[in-house]
């Protein structure tokens, strides 16, 4: 039960009430609310945070807002409540189901962004109501990437779906390669506890000017309630090797990108664009002398001696 004469507790547990209650007073403890909801008042998912007590200890500038999706496909909808710290951005998404003549929370979920308040996506997908909410993943001079969490919302209880890194970027410096990629999720369903899903990943690649860009399928699958997706060699038409180097952050090396890049980068060796050559024999400088290294120097070595 909720006291109505209790100033730390909106009147009622009802998520717009609680929405209320912190619109008229946005500097607050939020202690109470979590023990009423029954969720530890001392923990916060500190994975995802790098303030792990502002939730149960004071939210600074905090805003909530509200919203109705059907996730589970019975009768009535969802409530959807994210409550953001705007300082820390920070926030815990609730889930509520109208059950019984009261709301019932099925669970929560904490989120945490550096550069931009965490933000959510309701994927619909065979029928299928997805909840993702993306996270900060790699932060710091230069790069920084995002990771979709994704849920399945239950009559009972909130599922780990899947995970994927859905924005990318790393600024490569003078005489080094840069990127650019993304993620999306174009088809997922679930048979038997599996979740099998599709994803269209695309990366630009860029020097002084852009060079390239390249798109590739992507096939995983993982347990439902397990975010360790496993690669599907199969049916992706990228190796994993080549998908975990591009599409994470630090884990791409020059001679891993020469590699995998070779025709591309010889194309741009014995083709007419000046200032994508000019680039491409500084980046050469900074390689080791692999097989890739030395074809690509011969090939614009050759072209150098070309009469004009």
């Amino acid at each position: 039960m909720v006291s109505e004469s209790d100033p730390d507790m909106p009147k009622s547990l009802d998520p717009r009430d609680i929405k209320f209650f912190i619109d008229d007073e946005p500097e607050i403890s939020l202690f109470k609310l979590w023990q009423a909801l029954g969720i530890n008042p001392n923990e916060f998912d500190g994975s995802v945070s790098n303030n792990p007590d502002f939730f149960p200890r004071k939210c600074h500038n905090c805003e909530a807002e509200t919203w109705e999706y059907d996730f589970d496909g019975e009768e009535g909808n969802e409530s959807l409540l994210r409550i953001c710290d705007s300082i820390g951005q920070s926030c815990r998404y609730l889930i509520f189901k109208w059950a019984d003549k009261r709301w019932k929370l099925l669970g929560h979920i904490d989120a945490w962004g550096k550069y931009q308040s965490p933000q959510h996506t309701v994927i619909v997908n065979r029928g299928v109501t997805w909840l993702a909410i993306r996270n900060q993943g790699a932060s710091g001079t230069g790069v920084s990437s995002y990771i979709d969490f994704v849920y399945l919302v239950t009559p009972r209880r909130i599922l780990k779906g899947f995970s994927y890194v859905a924005h990318g970027s790393q600024f490569g410096g003078p005489g080094s390669v840069g990127r650019d990629f993304n993620g999306r999720v174009v088809d997922c369903t679930v048979r038997q506890g599996a979740v099998n899903v599709e994803f269209a990943y695309s990366v630009i690649y860029w020097g002084d000017t852009n060079l390239f860009s390249q798109q590739h399928k992507v096939i995983s699958t993982n347990r439902l309630g397990d975010f360790a997706n496993r690669f599907d060699p199969a049916r992706s038409n990228i190796t994993e090797p080549e998908f975990e180097s591009v599409y994470n952050i630090d884990s791409l090396s020059n001679e891993d990108f020469l590699q995998y890049n070779y025709g591309e980068m010889s194309q741009i060796a014995s083709g007419r664009d000046i200032r994508k050559k000019e680039w491409l024999r500084e980046f050469l400088k900074n390689c080791e002398n692999t097989a890739e290294r030395r074809r690509l120097s011969q090939l614009l070595a050759r072209d150098s001696k070309r009469p004009s």
